[in-house]
């Protein structure tokens, strides 16, 4: 499962950690049909598209360091909440036998705070 815009809404968590991180490192914020497009990069590339940097620019690992400190630790089932009824398509799957996993072009820290914030990150016989 691709975690962002499948399992959870997490928009407003990221566009507003990105915005934070371009005003404090002093570069314009942008709007969120900016960010939206800006998605389909890795984080460090998602910056270097936002501040117009080549992907694979310094600068842009550097943001995307900053951006990973602050948004992982705003991970909630607030601001990453699973999308109405995928808990129980979720469920039922794993019930059924399926075993499943998540993916996201976000840090692996991130995807496992959503887990562990949708409590999603059960391991079977434990």
């Amino acid at each position: 499962w691709d975690v962002d815009g499948t399992l959870v809404e997490s928009t407003t968590l990221g566009f507003v950690a990105t915005n934070e991180v371009l005003k404090l490192r002093g570069f314009p914020e942008i709007s969120v049909e900016q960010y939206k497009i800006g998605c389909r990069y890795t984080t460090p590339d998602r910056f270097n598209h936002h501040v117009g940097e080549e992907p694979g620019t310094a600068i842009g690992t550097q943001l995307g360091q900053d951006f990973d400190d602050m948004y992982v630790k705003r991970v909630s089932k607030e601001t990453a909440g699973l999308f109405d009824g995928m808990e129980r398509l979720l469920r039922s799957l794993a019930l059924s036998g399926h075993p499943q996993g998540a993916l996201s072009n976000a840090c692996g820290d991130y995807v496992r705070a959503v887990l562990a914030a949708n409590n999603l990150d059960e391991v079977p016989g434990q």
